[in-house]
């Protein structure tokens, strides 16, 4: 595993999630490979939610799950 933030993330899947989620901000990357393969963990943030997003190394993205941020 390894974590790091937006500036790391590869272009070609930064281009795809913010084709996919325009507006968002990318928060955190979570890498995961094994045998050869990749998976991002993506924390994608907005004014009023968090969502937690998965993508392979060619750009197929599902959202795994969106919270609604805490009033303040």
């Amino acid at each position: 595993k390894r974590y790091y933030g937006a500036s790391e993330l590869s272009p070609f899947i930064k281009a795809k999630v913010n084709e996919k989620y325009p507006g968002k901000k990318i928060f955190g990357i979570t890498e995961v490979s094994s045998e050869g393969e990749f998976t991002y963990h993506i924390i994608l943030q907005d004014d009023k939610n968090v969502y937690n997003i998965k993508s392979d190394a060619t750009g197929n993205i599902n959202i795994e799950s969106k919270l609604h941020k805490a009033e303040q």
